[in-house]
């Protein structure tokens, strides 16, 4: 998650004092429930998978506590456009860093969320999202398929030309 962060100071001073309030050590570092709740106080409202997938990706390697920093990057995103949303959620899901998603990486990513899908539901869902037929989901792909389904249900929206 190291990478330059584009907030105001009073957009880091109001993140610090959300933060804060769950931080009762002082020492920079809350509980992973806590996380949802700083990000209210903050006037964002991630949904359940939202939060599944950025502890996810947070409490990786044995780490059992959300740092100040994970908390600036998630509501960094969250609080951003679109596009920079769909690139998180791009890489979350890209695991090896190959610029696609393969199905395996698709499959394993939705089982880490919880989410209870089978193998045939991920082949069907490549096969409609993958438009050039490479067998892989690309960035382009991906947010072609999120901007239909923003359209479908919000009346359009601009995700990635």
């Amino acid at each position: 998650m190291g990478q330059k962060l584009d907030i105001s100071q009073e957009q880091l001073d109001h993140i610090k004092h959300a933060f804060a309030k769950y931080d009762k050590k002082s020492n920079g570092i809350i509980r992973p429930k806590h996380l949802v709740k700083v990000l209210r106080k903050l006037g964002l409202n991630p949904t359940e998978d939202q939060i599944f997938g950025f502890l996810n990706e947070i409490l990786i390697d044995g780490k059992k506590k959300v740092e100040f920093t994970d908390v600036l990057h998630v509501a960094t995103i969250l609080s951003h456009d679109p596009d920079t949303l769909i690139i998180e959620v791009f890489k979350l899901f890209d695991k090896d860093g190959s610029g696609s998603i393969t199905s395996e990486e698709f499959y394993d990513q939705m089982r880490r969320c919880g989410a209870p899908i089978s193998e045939a539901e991920v082949a069907e869902i490549m096969r409609a999202v993958d438009t050039n037929g490479d067998g892989e989901i690309d960035l382009k792909e991906l947010a072609f398929m999120l901007k239909e389904v923003v359209s479908d249900t919000a009346g359009g929206a601009d995700i990635i030309p």
